[in-house]
């Protein structure tokens, strides 16, 4: 695996740690609090919860049937959508995802999130890249668009787009302080990848200085070379 392949699964792999498992739960409260109920309602969103997605799946499905008025079709719908992502089925997610277009307003944010992502589950990832940028413009949801700053930033890289990737990163810096040394990290390897050591090593000792006590900061100082300038030799001495 090449080391910008490595990168691009680090990135994402921290957008699935840091944001993700909230996603399910935000669109599922919102679902909720727009709900008419029905006979059965509610089985197909606990099912989901409990991470039965094959079950949830195919009970909104025969669920969803013409009878039902259009409301409680879209809703069903966009849980098998939610489903067929989890399922690794990214066509269908995307298939019935964008013939909810309109039908559910206080979802549409994430129908539009979901979207993109499936796009990208497709490989698809100039037109994913367009869908996250255009998510970016408009919409104001911090959680959802945290996460389309990960996932961006990721094809930036697959597409040597370093560049964007970089003042990509920049962006998150601000956003998710909390994750500074991951991010950190993140750049330390664009630069590395792009061939700038002189950059990645100035990140590398800024990771080392700011955040001695963090695991990003020992594998930082495990990976500089020899070079041992004052200011370098102090930083590797206090980690």
């Amino acid at each position: 695996m090449s080391s910008r392949t490595k990168l691009v699964w680090s990135t994402l792999g921290l957008s699935l740690l840091v944001l993700l498992p909230f996603l399910a739960h935000y669109a599922l409260r919102h679902m909720a609090a727009q709900r008419v109920r029905w006979r059965g309602d509610g089985q197909v969103a606990a099912l989901i919860a409990q991470r039965h997605y094959e079950q949830a799946y195919y009970l909104a499905g025969k669920m969803g049937g013409d009878e039902l008025p259009p409301p409680q079709r879209a809703q069903l719908a966009f849980q098998q959508a939610v489903c067929a992502r989890l399922l690794d089925k990214p066509e269908q997610a995307y298939e019935r995802l964008n013939q909810l277009r309109g039908t559910l307003p206080a979802l549409e944010d994430y129908r539009r999130f979901w979207m993109a992502c499936s796009l990208q589950d497709m490989g698809e990832d100039g037109a994913a890249a367009g869908a996250y940028e255009d998510f970016l413009l408009t919409s104001q949801h911090q959680t959802l668009t945290d996460s389309v700053y990960l996932r961006l930033v990721a094809l930036y890289v697959n597409e040597e787009r370093y560049d964007q990737a970089l003042q990509t990163y920049q962006e998150l810096l601000q956003r998710l302080p909390d994750q500074k040394p991951e991010l950190l990290h993140h750049m330390v390897q664009v630069h590395e990848t792009r061939g700038d050591q002189a950059l990645a090593r100035q990140l590398q000792l800024q990771l080392i200085q700011d955040y001695p006590a963090h695991p990003r900061a020992l594998e930082a100082v495990r990976r500089l070379p020899a070079l041992k300038p004052p200011q370098e030799a102090y930083a590797r001495a206090v980690v």
